[in-house]
Order: structure tokens, then C-alpha cells, then sequence
């Protein structure tokens, strides 16, 4: 019995909310995991914000992808 499999391929987040302690830095790199084991990388600085949470970007894979950073971050 024969088979393939599909290549791998890489995940993009967008809009991912990350909440915190304001003022807390996530450098571009953090790692995060899924409750599915998935590892995901923070693809930009982020700064949590005084209300306690930002938005972001994160992938899994070796390709960078640009977003724009939201106002006020």
C-alpha cells in the first residue's frame, strides 16, 4: 500500500491579542505554544498597553511575514 503525504506548510496569525502586565515588551521571536503543540513566533516587537492587552502578528515556519503595527502600540 502506497501513499503521500501533502508538504508542510507554514501557519500566519493575524490579529492575535496578547495580554499582560502594561508596558511588558514581547521582543520579536517570543514563543508560544497551541493546545495543540503548535508553535507559533512573534513576527515583531509587541508592548502590552495600559489596558492590559495588543494585538499582533505571529507564524510558524521559517518565512517572515511584514504587517503593519497598529497606532498607539
Amino acid at each position: 500500500m502506497g501513499g503521500s503525504r501533502f508538504a508542510a506548510t507554514r501557519s500566519y496569525l493575524s490579529n492575535v491579542e496578547f495580554g499582560g502586565v502594561p508596558d511588558t515588551i514581547i521582543p520579536k521571536g517570543a514563543q508560544a505554544e497551541s493546545v495543540t503543540g503548535a508553535r507559533f513566533e512573534t513576527i515583531s516587537t509587541l508592548i502590552i498597553g495600559k489596558e492590559g492587552k495588543t494585538i499582533g502578528a505571529a507564524y510558524n515556519g521559517q518565512e517572515v511575514v511584514t504587517v503593519t503595527e497598529r497606532a498607539g502600540i
